[in-house]
């Protein structure tokens, strides 16, 4: 199975509970992506992790700001408790590099 050409990882270069910046497509351009994490994730514990996320969806206006991606998570159920997990990547891996 391939993944299609635009699933890029990006690394967070700043987090807050209303914006966070992602290099994602190894241009060097930052994107800004909203999410609804901030139950399960600090904005500090995000930064420089490595995130899988979409780029090539037309930005959306969330609280009057663009988000130009969406990250992918996983939820499920642990010890009774609802979790989200934010897919990831080994750091090691290049921006830009193409998923498979």
């Amino acid at each position: 199975m391939n993944f299609p050409k635009d699933f890029y990882w990006g690394g967070a270069t700043a987090a807050n509970q209303c914006k966070g910046a992602w290099n994602t497509d190894g241009t060097g351009k930052e994107r800004i992506i909203l999410s609804g994490i901030h139950e399960y994730y600090e904005p500090e514990e995000l930064i420089g992790k490595t995130c899988i996320a979409i780029v090539n969806l037309p930005p959306r206006n969330m609280m009057g700001i663009d988000s130009e991606g969406m990250l992918l998570s996983a939820k499920h159920t642990e010890e009774g408790q609802e979790k989200l997990h934010l897919l990831m990547v080994d750091p090691h891996i290049p921006a830009g590099a193409k998923l498979y």
